[in-house]
Order: C-alpha cells, then structure tokens, then sequence
C-alpha cells in the first residue's frame, strides 16, 4: 500500500500546471493529499486518484485541515521521515503545516528553513519555476532525472464531451475557433502583463474570416465588456471546460497569464505574448509554444504575422 503524502500547492494556476509532472511523478509511489485554493479540485478533476482540499483562511483553520488529513489518512501512512512537500516559497506556507506537526521538504527561503524537516537552497530569482518544482521530486525520491520537456494535462472525459456540446450550442466546432487569454493579474517590473492590442489584433483575425473567443472568469467580465467586447466571450467556464476549449481551439494567443499555461500544457499551439516577462523564469512549457517576445509590447502586426504563420504550418 502507498504511504501519504500532503502536498501544498502553489496559489496561481500557472504555477499549479508548473507542478504537474512532479506531482505525477510523486503520485506513482504515494498517494496525495494536495491542499490549495477553492479552484484546486475543479481544475484537477481529471487526476481522480488525488485527494484536494481546499485551503481555508486563517493560520489556525488551516492548521485544523492539516490535522483532520493526518487523522484521516491514519500516522501508519504518514512516513517519520519527510510526509509533506511544500510547493509555495512563502514563509506563512510552512508554517501551517509545521504548527500541525507535519515533516516538511521545501526551499529554504525567508529564514523558513529553521521549521523544515528537509530543507533544499533556493534557486536565483531568474530560475525556471518548472524546473525549481521538478527539483523537489528528485529530493523527496532520492532520484535526479530531468523535467519533462512537455506538460500533459488530464481532463476529465464527462467534462471534455459536456464542453464540447456546449461550443457545438454557440456553432463552435473543434479546431474552427481561436482562443485568446487576455486577462492577467498583477505587474511585473512596474508594468501590465496584459498585451494592449488583443482587441484590435482580434478584428484583423475576424476581418480575416477567423472566430476569436475568449473566456472571462465572473471577476474578468467587467474588463471583457470596457476592453475586449468585440471578442465573442464564453462565460461560466469551470476551469476544467477551459482547459477542453482550449484544447480544441485552431490556436491560442495568450500573455503571461494562468491559461496560457494551461494551454500549453493541453497541447494546443500556443503563441504567448511577453514584454517584461522572463521567459526562461515564467514561460509556458512545451514545443507547442511560440514566444513573441521583443523590447517593449510587439504590435499588431508582429503577434498577426506570428499567428497567421503557426496556422498555415
């Protein structure tokens, strides 16, 4: 019988798409008890053998979790050496988890290392945070391979084929759309990831005969209608049915942004769209992804040629 293992889980779901693989790879000799943020368990819904909490507020609360787990899973699953693996860099992560008598591995960072079982140095700042997550699965299994050069996300089949009926409802069939991502939380450097031309880039690749969709989470819809409401929006997608559009789109444009990576990672052909963003840090995985990158935001007319040349290839 597999031994349990809790797992933290970042807070951004491109940096959840980022662990895949080495959850993956933990998950063939333990079985995981993945905490994380409320849309954890819609997005994972395809990996049906992973346990997924959702991360209560509060620092007692979320104790209170890490308690109820090891009382479910039972202290003969637990192993004495190391029982968790802490994905996150933040100092309040661990802490959590420590308080509830977890044996944590994890990267030393904000004098945190005191409070883990298995500490591991923290890579530069400009480090891939693929392969800084793939790090932890070589520690924990004693085993050094090298990351995976392709991400594959699982959807669940009943979610693929529920959102496949639904494009079919709006005359979307697989591959006669293209999907863009542009929406994007926070800054980099002082400045927006959010591309500043999705909107005038869409009405060429329409005026072109090409379907452009969108899909804005409720938070997202007010931004959808004030910048991109040419942009024909499918709302009230789970995460899971955002990851079955996207995989059936022709293409997605994406900045750097959640679904981008999603987008990657479910095999599409993915152009993603950077100004300040590292790409060797924050970039999305796989051979699929074409990186439209130069000094300061490309324009229109850059992204379209880049799009027009991944269609016709």
């Amino acid at each position: 019988m597999k031994q349990s293992l809790v797992v933290r889980a970042p807070n951004w779901i491109g940096d959840v798409v980022c662990c895949l693989p080495a959850w993956e790879r933990l998950s063939e000799r333990y079985h995981l008890h993945i905490v994380g943020k409320g849309w954890l368990a819609d997005l994972l819904c395809g990996y049906p053998n992973w346990s997924v909490y959702k991360l209560p507020r509060g620092l007692w609360k979320r104790r209170q979790l890490y308690l109820d787990i090891q009382r479910k899973v039972g202290k003969q699953q637990l192993s004495e050496i190391t029982n968790a693996v802490v994905f996150p860099t933040s100092l309040g992560s661990v802490l959590e988890m420590k308080l509830a008598g977890l044996r944590i591995l994890g990267h030393a960072h904000e004098g945190r290392g005191v409070l883990l079982k298995k500490s591991i140095p923290m890579p530069p700042p400009d480090a891939s945070i693929y392969k800084r997550n793939w790090e932890l699965s070589n520690v924990l299994l004693k085993q050094r391979l090298a990351p995976p050069q392709q991400i594959h996300f699982k959807i669940k089949p009943e979610v693929e084929a529920q959102t496949l009926e639904l494009l079919k409802s709006h005359s979307l069939q697989s591959q006669s759309y293209i999907t863009v991502c542009p929406f994007a939380v926070g800054q980099l450097a002082g400045k927006s990831k959010k591309w500043p031309y999705f909107s005038e880039w869409a009405h060429r690749m329409q005026a072109l005969g090409y379907t452009v969709v969108c899909c804005p989470a409720a938070s997202e819809e007010a931004d959808w209608l004030a910048e991109y409401a040419n942009i024909f929006a499918l709302k009230g997608m789970s995460l899971a049915q955002y990851a079955a559009v996207l995989k059936h789109s022709k293409i997605v444009v994406a900045n750097d942004t959640g679904p981008g990576h999603l987008a990657a990672a479910v095999g599409v052909p993915l152009i993603s769209v950077y100004d300040v963003t590292n790409v060797e840090t924050y970039g999305a995985i796989g051979s699929n992804v074409s990186v439209v990158k130069v000094d300061g935001w490309p324009d229109v007319e850059t992204v379209l040629k880049h799009t027009l040349d991944r269609i016709q290839q």
